[in-house]
């Protein structure tokens, strides 16, 4: 997220600013080149979670697929729902 909000102001300064533009192209041709990697460190890290908290969330309508690959995750955590109905009422439990 951070990577993407970085990449998306670099992207607005190149096109808003034309004194730059030559640095700009630079910059956002590095980012280009680590987004790989920042992807996969992202990934290894959402992996290896241990400990998740959904807090006062009222638009959420169904859980990510991807909370399956949690091996690790030893906690699970969420209050404040309102648009899952099939967990409405559902005490918190440990997993």
């Amino acid at each position: 997220m951070a990577f993407e909000m970085l990449f998306d102001a670099v992207k607005l300064a190149h096109e808003e600013n034309k004194m730059f533009q030559h640095l700009s192209r630079d910059i956002m041709s590095t980012l280009d080149s680590v987004q790989p990697l920042i992807k996969d460190f992202e990934k290894m890290a959402f992996l290896n979670l241990e400990e998740m908290y959904i807090d006062y969330c009222s638009d959420l309508i169904e859980l990510p697929a991807e909370i399956c690959e949690l091996s690790k995750l030893k906690k699970f955590s969420v209050t404040v729902i309102s648009c899952l109905p099939y967990l409405k009422g559902l005490e918190s439990r440990k997993i």
